[in-house]
């Protein structure tokens, strides 16, 4: 977008895009008990269509994008129409910036797309085909090496509902988002991060009785000393109620990444380790409690990511009451790129719960007496072409195997994962 001070263009500027996204996927023994096969096995094509347009005046610029997220079959009939199109991006804004002080800003309104750092705490999740956007508020700004980012969001409107008998109405307060960080890039091999966050979500139809407000305080490191040499390391720290608890936990995660600089063969590898805090569960998981009977809530709240990129290819893991080491390796020629990665997973609280990237429960999710942390190994196969610059191919294969902790709350078969995605973008 132009800023101030630059030379502007006469008169407006128009950016228009699109994109397909087909992925066939496949989920083999997703209750890890194959000889029961119950639930059966998932087959499905997920699809995606957008179709974007972008515009600037000066300093002014606006963008829309719409949006046809399905799962092929899931509507009725042939000639039926579910109304699966919706407004993914629309958004307005006004940026500027005055070149000689090093000074930028810009202040952007609308549903919108936000990625913070890694994703692991806020991100547009855009392996799923819906994605993720907000209807938020946002302020960005640089000056020299700082930074800062910040805004608002509503994800839930206030409103009225109807619970009990006899009949009562609640009134409702909406959920809400408000967030913001600052960053200061030092050197190259080294760039920080300061961020706060803060969820509120109050009671509705299908949960009446919630009542969510978690402050989220974080920090990130980053930076690359060497010629493709990389770290990164980010930490959080929690307070507030949730599920009716006061609410106190944490979570942090390191890595180191090297890729060979090379004009034609890149080999790479990376090593890491994730940590979050859970709950100590009380309750019997077959009596239904919801928060499992704990005295206080521990279970790190994850706010909203991007998990796949982060705990495996199968998705059995998010970012809450978990330790993962990861071990990976890739080679890049040309066009052409594939990994081979490995977690080891384990709980970090044993009688807490297990809960997948999306924060649903894993089997039958936690058991009191349980005393081992282990939950299995996965191992990831990943392959990616791109021999047309708008085009990528991408076949990936992954398998977590259930140990100790793993088979008593899941079960003792293999799960798999198979997948191939194509992606064109306009």
């Amino acid at each position: 977008m132009p800023r101030a001070g630059d030379p502007q263009p006469t008169g407006l500027v128009w950016t228009p895009g699109a994109q397909i996204f087909l992925r066939a996927e496949g989920r083999i023994n997703p209750d890890f008990d194959a000889a029961a096969n119950t639930p059966p096995d998932v087959a499905q094509v997920l699809e995606r269509a957008r179709l974007q347009l972008g515009a600037t005046w000066g300093v002014v610029g606006g963008f829309v994008q719409l949006q046809d997220a399905r799962n092929w079959g899931f509507e009725g009939t042939t000639s039926s129409n579910e109304a699966n199109t919706d407004l993914h991006q629309g958004w307005m804004e006004i940026a500027g910036a005055i070149p000689r002080r090093k000074l930028s800003g810009s202040i952007r309104a609308g549903r919108q797309e936000i990625d913070w750092g890694s994703q692991r705490m806020i991100g547009s999740f855009l392996w799923a085909p819906i994605a993720r956007s907000f209807d938020a508020l946002r302020l960005q700004g640089t000056a020299g090496r700082w930074r800062a980012d910040a805004f608002v969001a509503m994800l839930a409107p206030p409103g009225t509902f109807t619970v009990g008998e006899p009949p009562r109405s609640v009134q409702t307060r909406g959920d809400q988002l408000a967030a913001g960080l600052v960053s200061f890039a030092a050197h190259d091999a080294f760039n920080i991060e300061a961020m706060v966050m803060a969820d509120i979500a109050a009671a509705s139809m299908a949960a009446p009785t919630r009542d969510r407000r978690v402050y989220d305080f974080g920090g990130r490191l980053w930076g690359s000393p060497l010629g493709g040499l990389r770290y990164e390391a980010e930490g959080h720290g929690q307070a507030g109620r949730n599920e009716g608890l006061n609410h106190r936990a944490w979570a942090w995660a390191a890595n180191l990444s090297y890729t060979r600089e090379s004009k034609r063969v890149k080999p790479g590898g990376k090593i890491g380790y994730a940590m979050a805090s859970g709950s100590r569960c009380t309750g019997s998981s077959a009596a239904g409690v919801a928060n499992c009977g704990a005295a206080t809530s521990s279970d790190f709240f994850n706010f909203y990511p991007t998990n796949h990129i982060h705990y495996g290819l199968v998705d059995l893991l998010g970012w809450r009451n978990m330790r993962d080491l990861e071990v990976s390796g890739s080679l890049a020629v040309d066009w052409f790129s594939a990994s081979l990665g490995y977690h080891f997973f384990q709980l970090n609280e044993a009688s807490g719960r297990w809960r997948d990237a999306a924060g649903g429960q894993v089997g039958s999710g936690w058991d009191t007496t349980n005393t081992d942390r282990t939950l299995g190994h996965e191992f990831d196969v990943v392959a990616t072409l791109k021999p047309w610059k708008p085009l990528m191919v991408q076949p990936g294969y992954g398998v977590f195997l259930p140990r100790k902790a793993g088979r008593t709350l899941g079960g003792d078969s293999p799960q798999h994962f198979v997948y191939l995605w194509l992606v064109t973008t306009f």
